[in-house]
Order: C-alpha cells, then structure tokens, then sequence
C-alpha cells in the first residue's frame, strides 16, 4: 500500500508530535550549504589498535542476519537494487523476504523523477510494488515543494527557472509543478535534476557526456556565473555526486561547483532531512501502524544503501542505523565487482569511511550486495 501524497507542513507536524523518540530539526534549517548540522551520530566511529576507522558490522554475508533487529526499512534503489535497468542477483528475493518477514518497507532515492516513475520502472524489473509502503524520491519532495509554496526554499525561489536536466522528463516535471523555463537573464534560479542537458525557453540542448564535461563544461559555467551575478540560487533535486558504473558527474557535483563559486543552493535528498521526515510520515500514518504508539521509534528503523557521502551519512544524520552495500557506487574504490558478493579488505573498507564521512560515524553493518 502506497500512502497519499506528502505535504511538507504536514511532515513539520509529523515531526513535531512525538511520533519518534529523538526530535528532528525542521527540515529547513539543513537544506542549504551554509545550515548543515551534524546531530547525533547513530554509530560512531569505531577503531582498532592501530587507529583504523571500521564498521560495527563488517562481515554480513546478508540483509537475512540483522532483520530481525528491525521493524523499517528505508531503501536506496539505484547501485542497491539495481541498476537502472536489471535488478542485482538477489535483490528481488530480498525485497519479498522482508515483506514476507512483516517488515515495512519504504524506498528512498535520490532521483530527480517523482514516484510515478519509479514504481514503473520497479515493477519493470520484476519487483512486487505491492509489498512497498512508498516509494520516496527527491524528485516528487522538489515538486510537491514548488507546487505548494508554502515553505521555504520553495516559497522565495520564484517560478522561472533555468533547467539542468536529464533530458528526458525535464519539461514535462517543469511545467506540471508551476513553473517556466527561462533563458539565463530572465530565469529566477537554477533548477539542478539531470546532467545531460541545458534546458531554457529557447529550447533543449543535449551535451556528451555531460552538462559538466567536455563540450557542455562552458555553457553551464557560463551559465552558473552569469546567474551567479545576479544571486540566484539554485535548487539541486538529486545531490548524487557520480552515477554509479559509469562515475558520470550528477546534480551534486553541479550544486558543488555552485556553492564554491559563491552560490546559494539548496538540497533536497540525502544526507539532508526533508527525505527522511517523508519516511518517517509514511511510517507514521500507515494503516498497519495506526495508532501512532505503534509506529517503528528511530532505533527500529535502518537504512540501507550503497552511497557513503549520502545513504550512511544521511542515517547517521538522522540517528538512524545503517547497512553500507559495498557493491554499488564505490565498487572500483573498494576493488570489487558492482552488484557482485566480494567482499572488500577490511583496509579497504577503513579508507573509504574516513575519506567520505566526514568523521560523523561508520555504518552500522556492512555487507557485499542487497540479498538476503
């Protein structure tokens, strides 16, 4: 069963009622690069005798070892599940052996498309959407926040906006959510959801490989300083830095290069809160958790995802637990095949947590792909 749509005042309400043991900050007092609070840590940083930073868990072998500790699952999909195309090997069977374990199951992405989209493409793949409690992207959080207008970055942004996008669903997603594409002197922000295209209202122009690299490098520069000088900000719907497989720059990358030229921008998606207070509003007002007293508190609930600087970082952002799949966007890091089942060095492992998590925490447990 998928829950109605979320309102973003109603989240704020959600969060503010108790429905969970440890508050939350409102979640615009995180979207923006100069607001960013660290909170509590879920896992903090745990090191052996020669100072090396490891996990709590390094050594499942799959999801099926630590499900009972659980009652939520907040799930990333892309480098997790699958690929964007195929699902990994064993993926579909672990999403309908925690159905069939009683688990509530909500996934999260950071893709710029709305929930529509992924349900389709899920269901594409082969995986049974009716075991899902809802899907939660960035992308259907940017535009129910565009749409409303009533909380902030949203209310201020004004409705013109200069696209960088991924060509595929980029004018339709604008137009629907109320807003117009602009040329760079007219447009009142950036609108950050895609890396493949630069969208105004003189048309729609497609870059290879991205808007970042190559032939597009000096269109979107040009395009960032000039919208720079007359300080508008910019809203990135995907803070991704690399697609996995390919390690393309994403919509992060661009919402980087903004910040460090000068610019406001402003995140919707993990590591930053408004995504997870959607998880938690799903978990609250779910049938089979009513009422609230039954929903799952924050210490029942565990993150699973493949991205260190945003599926783990977000966790323990949140105070949530986490499970790190290696196999996913840091595969080549970590030497190991993408969706396969090797298994990283525990060296490996050390590196990469210190380099990516900014010293907040590890995972709570780690394992080689999404099975059971």
């Amino acid at each position: 069963m998928l829950v109605n749509r979320v309102f973003l005042p109603t989240l704020l309400a959600v969060a503010s009622a108790g429905a969970f043991v440890v508050p939350y900050p409102r979640m615009t007092e995180m979207m923006t690069e100069s607001s960013r609070s660290s909170g509590h840590q879920a896992a903090g940083p745990a090191e052996d005798a020669g100072g090396a930073v490891k996990a709590q868990g390094i050594g499942l072998e799959g999801l099926g070892a630590v499900a009972s500790q659980y009652d939520a699952f907040l799930i990333d999909q892309w480098g997790v599940m699958h690929d964007g195309k195929t699902p990994y090997p064993g993926a579909v069977d672990c999403i309908d052996r925690l159905s069939k374990a009683g688990k509530k199951i909500v996934l999260l992405s950071n893709s710029s498309k709305r929930k529509g989209a992924a349900l389709r493409n899920l269901e594409r793949m082969g995986f049974s959407t009716g075991s899902i409690l809802d899907v939660v992207t960035s992308g259907q959080i940017a535009w129910d926040g565009l749409q409303d207008r009533v909380d902030e970055p949203f209310k201020s942004l004004g409705a013109k906006c200069l696209v960088f996008g991924n060509g595929d669903d980029d004018l339709e997603y604008v137009s629907s959510c109320g807003c117009t594409l602009a040329e760079v002197q007219d447009a009142d922000f950036i609108l950050a959801r895609g890396s493949f295209v630069v969208a105004d209202s003189n048309g729609t122009r497609r870059y290879t490989p991205t808007v970042m690299t190559g032939e597009g490098k000096e269109e979107t520069h040009k395009a960032m300083r000039l919208m720079l000088e007359r300080g508008a900000p910019m809203l990135v719907t995907n803070p991704d830095f690399l697609r996995p497989g390919t390690n393309d720059p994403m919509p992060g990358l661009i919402g980087k290069a903004y910040a460090e030229m000068g610019g406001t921008v402003h995140y919707i998606g993990k590591p930053h809160p408004a995504v997870y207070q959607a998880c938690f509003h799903a978990l609250a007002t779910a049938k089979e958790s009513a009422p609230p007293p039954d929903a799952p508190t924050r210490a029942k609930i565990v993150a699973v995802g493949d991205s260190l600087p945003h599926d783990i970082l977000g966790a323990l952002r949140a105070q949530l637990a986490s499970v790190f799949v290696a196999g996913g966007v840091h595969f080549d890091e970590l030497r190991v095949e993408q969706g396969g089942a090797g298994v990283p060095s525990d060296e490996a492992y050390s590196a990469a947590f210190s380099k990516h998590l900014e010293g907040e925490g590890t995972p709570t447990h780690v394992m080689p792909a999404f099975r059971w």
